[in-house]
């Protein structure tokens, strides 16, 4: 499963102690306290609040939660390391290179014990061990519920989609969670998310958001089953800043009641000209069908998108050209890209910082022509001084100084050099 970085309420009502062990066959069931079971097989587990002693497998579990990120990213980024996760996921550098850090660090979350854990819930799913043993953790989800906060409209750039939607009350977050391989498809993960949105407030249910990594997409589906939707994207640099491992994650939504409404009517602005040439699947929300086409244009007063088929696909014979609303198809799951975004915005990322390194260069530039001017009416001695000082910040900069030739020349000239 995708996983929200960041740690943090569990809501008033539910249950503590031992989990309620119970068997029941398919269609998947959920019991009101989050004692839950499901699986055609028999798989038989519980849900309930983690413990100081399960410290020791929560940590556990979220090694593998960092190794399965690193599984997603390596097929793109060779030099993203487990560390790299570990830091972006579980802790910062301080703790984790601290003998015995992680450990303490976890069971502060466990205990709550900072003001940052004060309002952080974990839950667990245990599956019965044989013999009678300790029951196995298979799973965890971590949530945090945030007070309603009045947003100020941005001094500069565009409103981003809270500035537009609003905020209708205290919202939940999910932190983390996670489910063993061997414990998947088998009901785990819904039972872990619904007995979150039951130990929720009331007034939270309507509210719940959760980052997913974009390298992900089958956790991306599994969410839209519950009722998610794509209302941003964000972004994060992986290791070695220089090498631009850009990780996107996709900002989902589940929305009800008032912010259901407001979110329905709010079409987020996910995308704009930096997709421009990207191969995209639609399917389109009226049935029509499936097609194949390359974003061609970004029209932006209306914030929509060109595209066009040809080469890539047909319809009644022949390829066409449409103009799409491509944030509302992406937000509601009707349109994949051909290309992993963290890849898009890498490329995005690059650019970027080949256009900051051009104006530096040009900056600077400006700045060496300018002395050297200056030292064009300046005395001898100076003069030299300052061609010297050019010459060597041009060097250091490793273009040397043959594009001041020239200008050198002509004040060696009249400076009788």
């Amino acid at each position: 499963f995708g996983s929200s970085r960041g740690l943090g309420v569990f809501g008033p009502g539910y249950g503590h102690g031992p989990p309620f062990w119970t068997t029941f066959p398919p269609p998947r069931q959920v019991f009101c306290m989050g004692l839950t079971q499901h699986g055609a097989d028999g798989c038989q587990f519980g849900v309930i609040d983690m413990e100081i002693g399960d410290v020791e497998d929560f940590m556990a579990l979220q090694d593998l939660l960092a190794e399965e990120h690193l599984a997603f990213t390596s097929r793109v980024y060779s030099k993203v390391t487990l560390r790299d996760w570990q830091l972006s996921l579980l802790c910062p550098d301080r703790i984790l290179s601290e003998e015995g850090g992680r450990r303490r660090h976890a069971e502060s979350m466990v205990r709550r014990q900072e003001a940052a854990f004060k309002d952080l819930i974990i839950l667990k799913a245990s599956a019965p061990s044989k013999g009678g043993e300790k029951p196995t953790m298979v799973g965890f989800v971590m949530f945090q519920v945030h007070q309603a906060e009045k947003r100020k409209p941005p001094k500069r750039g565009r409103p981003t989609y809270w500035d537009r939607v609003g905020c209708f009350g205290p919202w939940a977050q999910v932190k983390q969670i996670y489910v063993l391989p061997a414990f998947r498809r088998r009901g785990v993960g819904c039972a872990l998310l619904t007995a979150m949105f039951q130990a929720l407030p009331r007034e939270a249910r309507d509210d719940v958001r959760l980052s997913v990594l974009d390298l992900n997409p089958s956790a991306t589906r599994w969410y839209r089953s519950f009722g998610f939707v794509v209302v941003s994207i964000s972004r994060e640099c992986l290791g070695d800043r220089e090498d631009a491992n850009v990780i996107v994650y996709q900002e989902m939504r589940c929305a009800a009641g008032e912010a259901r409404l407001a979110a329905a009517l709010t079409v987020p602005l996910i995308f704009r000209a930096e997709v421009l040439n990207q191969v995209v699947t639609v399917s389109y929300p009226d049935k029509s069908g499936v097609f194949d086409v390359r974003i061609v244009e970004y029209l932006e007063a209306e914030h929509w998108h060109k595209v066009d088929s040809a080469g890539l696909s047909v319809w009644d014979g022949e390829s066409f050209t449409d103009t799409i609303d491509l944030n509302a198809f992406f937000r509601d799951g009707h349109v994949e890209f051909k290309r992993d975004l963290s890849l898009v915005y890498r490329d995005v990322e690059l650019v970027k910082r080949e256009a900051r390194r051009v104006k530096q260069l040009l900056k600077r530039d400006e700045k060496h022509k300018r002395l050297l001017m200056a030292a064009s009416s300046q005395p001898e001695t100076s003069s030299r001084s300052v061609r010297q000082r050019v010459t060597s910040e041009l060097t250091e900069s490793g273009r040397g100084h043959s594009r001041y030739v020239t200008q050198t020349d002509l004040l060696s000239d009249s400076d009788g050099d």
